[in-house]
């Protein structure tokens, strides 16, 4: 049987030694009832804006974060005199000696709001909570935090290194306060838990008073450089402070919070490091086969500062992790790996081999809360590739920003998503599921290097920050640029893009025939609950919903045999059912009917294939069937004839009783009887007419005459008492 189809319906980490990576159906279908349809329909991920601020010396920006309102604050360090307002107007700040940091707040459209300046100093990271700015970075001599008409002067410990500080802005950019960490430190991190408190994180070279009020909680380094993770109240009072590492160099690359309040970090060690910032001794022991001989850690304190667990990631050269986010009771980092070297980053008695050649590559792996291995992916190619940034959205897709130079594949599967910088570095923006399976990427770039260094994604938008040259493509092929930041200087942008998100349909259907899904990839026969997806050109996945009832009481059928009595003529027996409509034979030969029971004859030798539609209100099927025409030995006419009963086949009863003779027959038959009554004797002919009828009560035999009607097949069901029948064929042929 064949189905005629009718219709187919930032974090920018800075490492000063790391020139080498800064330096990528409907048939007629049937009938189609919408009974309810909703439609969620969201953007793909496309490019929304693109901003640029800077002067003529280099401006840099290290971190971005969104408000429940959607407007942005960016941070980071400038040179001499910028105009902060991206737009028409004009803003500008001076630094008054050397660089100073400052935070922008602008809106969704990338519209100025205000911008602060810290004045001989940067800031390295930023975070929000219920709309008010929390900033740290390092600052030397003695800067005025307050914007305002008011004075927060705080006053480095030396004139020669810089002290850190963490400081509090409202919604409108308004001091609130500020605290003085008197340490020289590395990159400052900052995050805030469900509670407002405060984590800071980073990495120092001496002994410290990790209390910025009036008490004292010093803890020294143990050698080169030192891990330490510091917790704050709300008002910015100190709550603890934990410090990790050995007596070579440990280094803080980012912090991450989950609901819990559980701390989680990532970054590299050298030598043996003890990362149990407790009384006991938690102690790894990094490579040295290569030259660089640091290796990735993964660390989780809780809450109050005590040990849970920590992981290494053992591998060849220069190792480390660069990012990580804790959600929903998963922990994602990124960071990059150097060989020639066969990695493990399976951190538990398990093996999950990564290799990686004399390049730097990107790896992104997933644990669970407890720190058992989930999986690992890597992404690379021809030259030195780094990840930036890190974030996991409210669904569980993964975002992933870096740089990347030459030809790299950023689908780590068994796919290929291959991407060429235009110049020496180009921005990456990849988007993976919660399974590490690539979704698409996007590539920002230009002749010279453009590097990315925070983003930030919600419900609707995807937020990118970083340092350009040149005149980068925002929106590669489609043309979207900034002002050119000239060759020899980098200036900051930051752009949006619409997020790419799936669409979810829900359709009740009612059909008649098979259904093949929109993507082509299924077929569905029964009725059911079934789902399929549609994946666009930018990577978004339509999910479709489909609440399937097949119309089970409609019908098409035909029997078709030679008629005994005339080998040139083919019987039909139309037993389609239903409440039919149209009719259309197709009789393979360019000749059509309409009628429920045509006559065709034809004209040639030929295979022919008889089709039959049927039609109701909603629904057309049709069924097709072969016939051969030879003038000499096959058939030259047709007759459709309706069926009798149901069909040819369901005429003739299995349990007969009683026999005909003789069959075939000239016109005169008897009924023998088999010791049962009967009642009714009816004769039918092919057509299912009615040619004879009688009640008879009968002990052995009946004689009846048909030879007064034309040869053919004819049908005599014989009924008894009981009203039990049994139906055969016979065959009359006058000769």
């Amino acid at each position: 049987m064949t189905a005629i189809k009718k219709h187919q319906i930032k974090k920018l980490y800075l490492f000063l030694y790391l020139t080498d990576f800064h330096m990528t159906i409907f048939t007629k279908l049937g009938l189609l009832i919408l009974l309810s349809t909703f439609s969620i329909t969201f953007n793909a991920q496309t490019f929304n804006w693109a901003k640029k601020i800077g002067g003529s010396t280099t401006d840099l920006s290290y971190s971005i974060s969104v408000d429940d309102n959607q407007n942005l604050f960016v941070a980071g360090f400038f040179n001499g005199t910028v105009d902060f307002n991206p737009g028409a107007g004009v803003y500008n700040l001076t630094s008054s000696s050397g660089a100073s940091g400052y935070i922008l707040k602008l809106n969704n459209n990338g519209d100025f709001l205000w911008a602060n300046k810290i004045s001989g100093g940067a800031v390295t990271s930023l975070t929000n909570y219920n709309g008010d700015c929390y900033v740290t970075g390092y600052f030397k001599g003695t800067v005025d935090f307050d914007p305002g008409a008011g004075v927060a002067n705080l006053t480095s410990t030396s004139s020669i290194t810089s002290d850190g500080y963490v400081v509090k802005y409202d919604s409108n950019g308004n001091f609130i306060w500020v605290k003085h960490l008197k340490v020289e430190v590395g990159n400052l991190l900052i995050k805030i838990d469900l509670y407002g408190n405060i984590l800071i994180g980073s990495y120092y070279n001496s002994s410290i008073d990790f209390d910025p009020g009036v008490g004292i909680f010093n803890i020294p380094s143990f050698g080169n450089t030192d891990i330490f993770i510091l917790k704050l109240t709300s008002s910015g009072d100190f709550v603890w402070a934990r410090r990790m590492g050995g007596v070579n160099m440990d280094v803080l690359n980012s912090i991450s919070i989950d609901d819990q309040g559980n701390v989680y970090s990532t970054g590299y060690f050298e030598g043996t490091s003890d990362f149990n910032p407790g009384a006991g001794v938690y102690n790894f022991t990094s490579n040295n086969s290569g030259s660089w001989h640091v290796d990735v850690f993964v660390s989780k304190l809780d809450s109050s500062g005590n040990f849970v667990w920590a992981k290494q990631i053992a591998g060849y050269d220069f190792d480390a992790g660069i990012d990580i986010v804790a959600y929903h009771d998963y922990v994602y980092y990124t960071g990059h790996f150097k060989g020639p070297a066969t990695v493990d980053f399976d951190p538990g008695p398990n093996t999950y081999n990564l290799s990686v050649g004399t390049n730097t590559d990107i790896f992104l792996s997933k644990l669970d809360a407890l720190g058992n291995f989930i999986w690992a992916k890597q992404i690379g190619g021809n030259q030195p590739d780094g990840p930036r940034s890190l974030f996991v959205d409210s669904i569980g897709d993964i975002y992933l920003t870096g740089s990347f130079s030459g030809t790299s594949d950023f689908d780590p599967g068994s796919g290929t998503a291959y991407l060429t910088s235009f110049g020496y570095d180009d921005v990456f923006l990849a988007k993976y599921d919660s399974l590490g399976n690539f979704i698409n990427v996007k590539q920002i770039g230009g002749s010279f290097a453009d590097i990315s260094s925070s983003i930030y994604v919600n419900n609707d938008y995807i937020y990118l920050t970083g340092d350009f040259k040149g005149v980068p493509d925002f929106n590669p092929p489609n043309l979207a640029t900034l002002p050119s930041a000239g060759s020899n200087y980098e200036d900051v942008f930051i752009c949006s893009f619409k997020k790419c998100n799936n669409s979810e349909n829900i359709e009740s259907l009612i059909i008649c025939n098979d259904y093949i899904s929109p993507s082509g990839n299924y077929t569905w026969s029964t009725s059911g609950i079934y789902y399929d997806i549609i994946p666009n050109a930018f990577g978004c996945d339509s999910v479709l919903t489909f609440n399937i009832t097949f119309d089970t009481t409609f019908s098409v059928s035909y029997l078709s045999y030679i008629n005994p009595l005339d080998s040139l003529n083919l019987i039909i027996t139309n037993n389609s059912t239903g409440n039919i409509i149209d009719y259309l034979w197709d009789f393979g030969d360019g000749s059509t009917s309409t009628l429920p029971y045509p006559q065709h004859t034809y004209a040639s030798i030929g295979n022919y294939e008889i089709c039959l539609t049927v039609s109701d209100s909603n629904c057309s099927k049709t069924y097709c069937d072969s016939a051969f025409v030879d003038k000499s030995i096959g058939i030259i006419s047709v007759d459709v004839i309706p069926p009798v009963v149901t069909n040819v086949e369901n005429m003739l009863s299995e349990n007969k009783y009683g026999s005909i003779f003789p069959n075939p027959t000239t016109g005169k038959i008897e009924i023998y009887i088999d010791n049962s009554t009967i009642s009714m004797v009816e004769i039918f002919d092919v057509r299912g007419q009615l040619i004879f009828s009688n009640k008879y009560n009968l002990d052995t035999k009946a004689r009846i005459d048909i030879s007064n009607q034309p040869n053919g097949i004819y049908f005599i069901k014989l009924t008894n008492a009981s009203e039990f029948t049994s139906i055969q064929k016979v065959i009359l042929n006058k000769f």
